[in-house]
């Protein structure tokens, strides 16, 4: 069972690439598509520029697409980008991978310019 889980976390670290990293990849001159995966409220109120708000629809037609597209997702804090990471993988979108730390983390390492929030969880 600790071996499973051991590997599970390693699985997971992999698939994480730093704020750095990603800004580096977004400069270069083949971006990758940068997904927003969080609420469509959360990406009005702030994304990170260039990025594509996910929907139904636009993970149907990547699907559809070339499977070697290379795809950075990212949430509010990186927590449930693996989830939608995985699914994409699963559907054969091999270079799928998550922004470390999500848009927190972008706006504290890339650009303070985008403000930061907090979630309020309702009960």
């Amino acid at each position: 069972m600790i071996d499973h889980l051991v590997s599970s976390h390693e699985h997971d670290a992999s698939l994480l690439l730093s704020p750095q990293a990603v800004s580096a990849m977004l400069a270069s001159p083949t971006p990758p598509l940068l997904m927003d995966c969080r609420t469509r409220e959360e990406h009005e109120a702030v994304c990170i520029p260039g990025s594509i708000f996910l929907t139904q629809e636009s993970q149907q037609k990547l699907f559809s697409q070339n499977p070697e597209l290379h795809i950075v997702l990212y949430d509010h804090q990186g927590r449930n980008a693996l989830d939608t990471c995985a699914w994409f993988l699963g559907h054969g979108m091999a270079n799928t991978r998550v922004l470390q730390g999500g848009i927190d983390a972008w706006s504290r390492e890339v650009d303070p310019s985008l403000p930061r929030y907090e979630l309020e969880i309702h009960h």
